[in-house]
């Protein structure tokens, strides 16, 4: 109701897959020219490893010529995903013969991680130093490993002391109730972004949502990319999940999961 309405009216007449697909990507680039005609305008999309060939096509069609939307288009994948994922391969390579720009996010330096872990502990100290070896430069586990550290000082009564990134998570996940330790193993075993109902149903839950709401409060799991989705909150996460599962219980969940 608040985006003016634009293109031809498409009818009612029965249309083919084909059609209607066409029909729509025809209307979405014209919503983006519309939208770029009145001022800068960036397309972000995060997570793209996620996605599939129709994602590819799909940008490809919005962005080709003639006349293509006046807009910058930013996309976050993560870069070993290329060699793993055809799509992903393909979209590189129209992207870079089109010009595009690939800008390398590389993980935090030494300094700049121990920096970032003394921040959060209030001093610069040996476990500053632990937490920015431990971390592997990733900004999040700087933040949840120190948090940790501090937490366990003050309860000890002591100076901060690290905690490594497996038995940081190995010690939330031991601390969650039944029903969230159960969504997240889900989730972790699954491996990507999954229907929430899905995991609902393979988890064993009446009810995912009280249950998701408290994860992504305490930085577990997210929202994925597609609406109605689930994932880990990181990678490091869901690896320390996975690997605190005794063979039964992975089983156990793969078999609900199928």
């Amino acid at each position: 109701g608040r985006v003016a309405r634009i293109g031809a009216d498409v009818g009612t007449e029965a249309q083919d897959a084909e059609q209607v697909r066409r029909t729509a990507v025809a209307a979405l680039r014209d919503l983006l020219r519309t939208i770029a005609a009145a001022g800068p305008t960036v397309l972000a999309i995060d997570d793209f490893q996620w996605g599939d060939r129709d994602s590819t096509v799909l940008l490809e069609e919005l962005l080709a010529a003639p006349d293509p939307p006046g807009l910058v288009l930013v996309v976050a994948f993560r870069s070993e995903e290329v060699d793993t994922q055809p799509f992903l391969a393909r979209f590189v390579k129209w992207a870079r013969a089109g010009g595009a720009r690939d800008i390398a996010i590389s993980p935090l330096s030494p300094d700049e991680s121990r920096a970032l872990a003394s921040r959060f502990l209030g001093v610069a100290d040996a476990a500053a130093d632990a937490i920015a070896g431990e971390s592997g430069g990733s900004p999040f586990l700087i933040e949840l490993l120190a948090r940790r550290a501090a937490a366990v000082s003050r309860d000890a009564g002591v100076q901060p002391v690290s905690v490594s990134a497996a038995e940081m998570i190995a010690s939330r996940v031991a601390d969650l109730p039944a029903d969230a330790g159960a969504l997240l193993e889900t989730l972790a075993v699954a491996a990507r972004p999954i229907p929430a109902l899905v995991a609902r149903d393979a988890a064993q839950l009446r009810d995912e949502r009280p249950v998701a709401g408290a994860l992504e409060a305490e930085h577990l799991l997210r929202a994925g990319a597609v609406a109605g989705e689930l994932e880990v909150y990181h990678d490091r996460i869901r690896e320390a999940v996975v690997a605190r599962l005794s063979p039964a219980r992975l089983v156990a969940i793969h078999r609900c999961l199928a």
